[in-house]
């Protein structure tokens, strides 16, 4: 590998999986949104969404296996990693792991390179996941909502920064016109009102939840639709569980699983509401998404979905596993349009206002200049590239 163009500064950004889901998506923002000296560079555990993403772009991009499993554990493990992980890292200014999971090969061979090196915590860390993976040691910790910074505070170590800079999302995209307004109209073609739950098809994301909430919705409109708009990034299989469930409980004819979606607008757009009954999030992009289109929102206020959702004012929070509430709420919402539509328009005002995509990649930005500019001057003043 030869040496980046003298006087940038490269940042290796380290993904948890070959997919361009959640997580992804927060890199490849943070990678869009670089600004000189700084230019990017990605490493991921194999071709996938991600690898096209990056070569549509131009970024370099690598293979180097990182983890990516909350059972992974063991130096072992870690060393192969980081050994897989060197090449990648040779000659960057400081290096960015998208997750917890895929941080401990990054924290070795960051800290025997002596660059900079940034944990991304995306998601809840499970007990002991946190202080396992900064066990080598890393420059700062970042988290994706404020409640979620105070809560991990204790569990690393005090010389850390641990710095909360939410999701971003690019508003005007999700705000224009609809680009597609035929597909918009067929999605929802014979429903008198339509819910979305997006995302990845698991038990986290609460379908189950959503299911038995639209059997209990359905007996007040019979002719609801429930779209589900995601994915088996989690566990194959899950789906057909699903569709086995909507089944069982005899909503099938009422029920849409559309899979991934290369435009999750058309979705969005199509659908009366956004629901959300996740049983655990991080500051959910999906959310942020719906926001953006002037959707209300039905969640749980579980993890940085309060800093997200206000609660009567841009949707509803119902406990998470409660279909009995959660179908309550979508029949308040769908019995009334304008309640919808003023929580749609304050959804729109709120994201522009604290989740603008340039307003979290310009403290991307900053925090990147920092740390190497440090760097910097330990080294006597020898800018890192």
């Amino acid at each position: 590998m030869t040496r980046a163009t003298v006087g940038t500064r490269t940042i290796l950004y380290v993904a948890n999986g070959a997919g361009l889901g959640g997580g992804g998506r927060v890199l490849a923002q943070a990678m869009s949104g670089l600004e000189p000296p700084f230019v990017p560079r990605l490493a991921v555990p194999g071709p996938g969404t991600f690898s096209e993403w990056a070569m549509a772009h131009g970024i370099p991009w690598f293979v180097a296996p990182s983890g990516g499993s909350r059972a992974v554990r063991g130096r072992a493990g870690t060393y192969r990693n980081a050994v897989e992980l060197a090449t990648a890292a040779w000659h960057v200014a400081a290096i960015h792991a998208e997750a917890v999971t895929c941080y401990p090969p990054v924290g070795l061979i960051g800290g025997l390179l002596r660059v900079p090196r940034i944990c991304h915590v995306q998601f809840p860390p499970a007990p002991g996941e946190l202080e396992w993976a900064l066990r080598y040691g890393a420059e700062a910790v970042v988290t994706v909502y404020e409640h979620q910074a105070r809560e991990i505070r204790g569990h690393v170590p005090a010389h850390i920064p641990v710095i909360p800079i939410p999701n971003g999302i690019d508003v005007e995209h999700y705000a224009a016109p609809d680009p597609s307004p035929e597909a918009t109209a067929a999605l929802r073609e014979g429903a008198s009102h339509t819910a979305v739950l997006v995302g990845h098809v698991s038990e986290v994301k609460g379908y189950p939840t959503y299911l038995r909430a639209a059997k209990l919705v359905l007996e007040r409109f019979p002719q609801a639709l429930f779209l589900c708009a995601g994915g088996e990034t989690v566990g194959v299989g899950y789906t057909d569980r699903m569709r086995h469930l909507a089944a069982e409980l005899g909503v099938s004819p009422r029920v849409r699983f559309l899979g991934p979606l290369p435009d999750v607008r058309v979705a969005l757009r199509a659908a009366d509401l956004f629901v959300l009954p996740s049983e655990q999030e991080g500051l959910p992009l999906a959310a942020l998404e719906a926001m953006s289109c002037g959707r209300a929102v039905i969640s749980t206020p579980v993890n940085g979905v309060p800093e997200a959702v206000q609660a009567g004012v841009t949707g509803l929070l119902v406990p998470p596993r409660d279909a009995e509430a959660l179908a309550a709420a979508i029949v308040t919402l769908f019995t009334d349009a304008s309640r919808r539509a003023e929580m749609g328009r304050q959804g729109v005002r709120r994201v522009r206002e604290r989740f603008g995509v340039q307003r979290v990649q310009q403290r991307l930005n900053s925090l990147y200049r920092e740390l190497t500019d440090a760097k910097a001057a330990t080294a006597g003043g020898k800018t890192p590239c």
